[in-house]
């Protein structure tokens, strides 16, 4: 009887979708549960569950986090790649605990296109964070337009740098022309921001 609430629950914390595990037990010649019945499971008994520990994980964080002022990283993760995305997850991650302290899903039928997944996601975790009375100082993301745009405009207390992640990532994909070079390129920038982060 466990085992029927510690495979769903197994399949979900670990980000497996039913048909691979079914194929698996059918190799096997193992009996499993049907594909309605395991999401059933997962809906009512492992998903108020995580909900409830992720709720606790979160509002203990904010609580070592409230009424600071924070150096913040941040990125969004679409669901799928290109510009045919469901789902965009922004992410904060405060560069001094090395915390996730902010992190809202957005789906594409809230905004206008995929491409705006991402500058919601971060407009969304910077309101929960003014809610907290969490200050954010600095934050780096990437390059996206439409986030300078909104940082440029509506939050200009905040000062935007770019992830230097993202940079160098550019800088080893455009730069055909230097490709001898682009390896110590890379290296002399990361060097750069390490001397510079402990003067």
């Amino acid at each position: 009887m466990s085992c029927n609430l510690l495979v769903p629950a197994a399949m979900f914390l670990t980000g497996t979708a039913y048909g691979p595990f079914s194929e698996i037990c059918q190799c096997l010649g193992l009996e499993s549960l049907s594909t309605r019945h395991c999401y059933n499971i997962q809906r009512v008994s492992v998903l108020p569950e995580v909900t409830s520990v992720w709720n606790l994980h979160n509002e203990a964080v904010m609580a070592a986090t409230g009424d600071q002022v924070v150096t913040v990283s941040g990125d969004g993760r679409c669901d799928s790649p290109g510009h045919c995305a469901t789902f965009g997850t922004y992410t904060m991650l405060d560069i001094n605990s090395r915390l996730i302290i902010a992190q809202q899903t957005v789906k594409v039928t809230e905004v206008k296109h995929s491409y705006w997944l991402e500058p919601v996601g971060l407009e969304r975790c910077i309101s929960k964070l003014q809610v907290h009375n969490v200050t954010i100082s600095i934050l780096a993301t990437d390059c996206h337009p439409a986030v300078q745009k909104m940082l440029r405009e509506d939050h200009k207390t905040i000062k935007h740098e770019f992830d230097l992640w993202h940079i160098v990532k550019g800088v080893k994909k455009r730069n055909t022309e230097l490709k001898e070079w682009v390896r110590m390129v890379s290296n002399h920038l990361w060097h750069c921001v390490m001397v510079t982060r402990y003067c």
